[in-house]
């Protein structure tokens, strides 16, 4: 299991999506579960975290507005984007940073600098 946890954070610390940190009153632990293919996917439990946040609720829009304003604005050129991952690809700012700290049973502290892949509140205090 420890080998999964050093690959996964090894990973995130190249994609410059996390960093270390020496602890934060936020710490989360991590959480390695298994996938239906056998691999591990390694979690941050957020859930004391999420019952102090505010949710954030956006509607999502409907195609034919959408397409009004195209016309309306005469687009010329679409395109689409691909994201490989949909995960980390907002940036945090330092002032929410340190919310997202989650600790390793032999690693220590690392906080996030992008937004975790299931964040679903953003932490209001």
């Amino acid at each position: 299991m420890r080998y999964h946890v050093d690959k996964q954070l090894d990973e995130l610390l190249m994609a410059k999506v996390i960093t270390e940190d020496n602890g934060s009153a936020f710490a989360s632990p991590i959480v390695m579960v298994k996938k239906r293919d056998r691999n591990w996917r390694f979690c941050v439990d957020m859930r004391k975290l999420y019952a102090i946040s505010v949710p954030l609720y956006h509607e999502l829009p409907v195609l034919k507005n959408i397409i009004d304003v195209v016309n309306r604005n005469k687009a010329r050129v679409m395109t689409t984007l691909d994201l490989c991952s949909a995960y980390h690809q907002l940036p945090l700012t330092e002032e929410c940073s340190h919310k997202t700290t989650f600790v390793t049973p032999h690693r220590g502290c690392y906080r996030y600098l992008r937004f975790p892949k299931n964040i679903r509140k953003v932490p209001s205090l």
